[in-house]
């Protein structure tokens, strides 16, 4: 909901926002592997998952902070080792997202986008 709420935001226009708000999934397997985006039928079978939000703003050079985090273990116990590898995971994914987000807006709106303050590259 949050990414689609943003999107939404960005797509009216002339809304002011400090920065754009992305959401990613996370999941932990019972083989201890981390799931981004997770299935239904990985949830059913996780030990453990989670939802990170981060706000990317270019105010004052760029920024990434985690504004959000809900980590739910259901083995009974959770390792902060396992978050934060979570919440470095999700990082990474969200960065991704914003990277299409501003090209989608920049093309929506006809604009220049400087790419290099995402700090990731990927090819579309």
């Amino acid at each position: 909901m949050i990414n689609a709420s943003t999107l939404s935001l960005l797509d009216a226009g002339f809304v002011p926002m400090r920065g754009v708000v992305t959401t990613v999934a996370v999941s932990k397997t019972a083989q201890g592997a981390l799931v981004v985006n997770p299935s239904d039928e990985e949830l059913e079978t996780s030990e453990g998952m989670a939802c990170f939000a981060f706000m990317f703003s270019d105010d004052n050079g760029p920024q990434d902070d985690c504004v959000w985090t809900s980590w739910r273990s259901l083995s009974g116990g959770s390792d902060e080792t396992v978050v934060f590898e979570a919440q470095q995971l999700a990082k990474s994914q969200a960065r991704a997202k914003n990277t299409l987000i501003r090209r989608h807006v920049a093309r929506i709106f006809q604009v220049d986008v400087d790419l290099t303050v995402c700090r990731i590259c990927i090819d579309i």
